[in-house]
């Protein structure tokens, strides 16, 4: 009965430990998840950058005469 009783405190041991550990790779697994979340968004944001820095924004300056008058022809 002895040999029993200590089985079932080992047995209670290693499932306390297993549940530490699954504990720890969860933990692991939202740490990585959250790492390569913010990479994701660090991505998409020099994405976002580089292409409005891409895109054309040529605006035409007004026309100006410069006749002895100033004023329009």
């Amino acid at each position: 009965m002895q040999a029993i009783g200590y089985a079932n405190q080992l047995a209670s041991s290693q499932a306390n430990q297993l549940l530490q550990i699954r504990g720890l790779l969860i933990a692991q697994q939202n740490v990585i998840t959250a790492r390569n979340q913010a990479i994701a968004d660090q991505e998409a944001r020099e994405a976002a950058a580089g292409e409005q820095l891409r895109r054309s924004q040529y605006k035409p300056s007004p026309v100006v005469y410069w006749g002895p008058s100033g004023n329009h022809p």
